[in-house]
């Protein structure tokens, strides 16, 4: 499988996705995140709040969501890999093991958005509810009450919180 390298200004995350389709179609998503991250990590799911979010039937809604959990400057201490590992702490515990093929085919995806050097920023949302679910959803909550130990962030924020977190 041949994979094309994308490099850029930080344009290029929907670039990586779109000359990588099938590559990330079927060995990414359909080999690793479907059968494992699914469950939580999707509308519904325990891990709703967080980051990563695998959207069935959309391998491109799901692409952009990896890219807020990959580390461009260390790709291997990129959440995507580290918390399926074990190596991170994780809810949903270890799901991979090193050197197999599903961590081969993810350490490649990570390998690939990382050299194309795109942001999150740009590749989806950018509005401040996007933002605070990406950012502060897994610590503070959907509705921004706070989870056990952390803020309850609708007293210290008057207006509605993903609104602050915008401006």
């Amino acid at each position: 499988l041949a994979l094309q390298t994308v490099t850029g200004d930080g344009s290029t995350c929907d670039a990586v996705f779109t000359q990588n389709q099938q590559f990330f179609t079927t060995q990414v998503m359909d080999q690793v995140l479907t059968p494992l991250c699914s469950a939580c990590h999707t509308q519904g799911g325990q891990a709703q709040a967080t980051r990563l979010r695998v959207v069935r039937g959309d391998p491109a809604a799901t692409a952009r969501s990896t890219t807020l959990v990959i580390n461009r400057t260390d790709p291997t201490a990129s959440l995507l890999l580290t918390k399926p590992l074990g190596t991170a702490p994780h809810g949903g515990g270890q799901r991979l093991t090193a050197g197999s093929v599903d961590t081969q085919a993810l350490t490649q995806w990570v390998n690939l958005v990382a050299q194309a050097g795109c942001s999150p920023t740009t590749s989806g949302g950018g509005t401040g509810a996007d933002l605070y679910a990406a950012q502060c959803a897994g610590c503070h909550g959907t509705d921004a009450a706070g989870a056990a130990g952390t803020t309850d962030l609708r007293c210290t924020v008057r207006s509605l919180p993903t609104d602050a977190v915008r401006n």
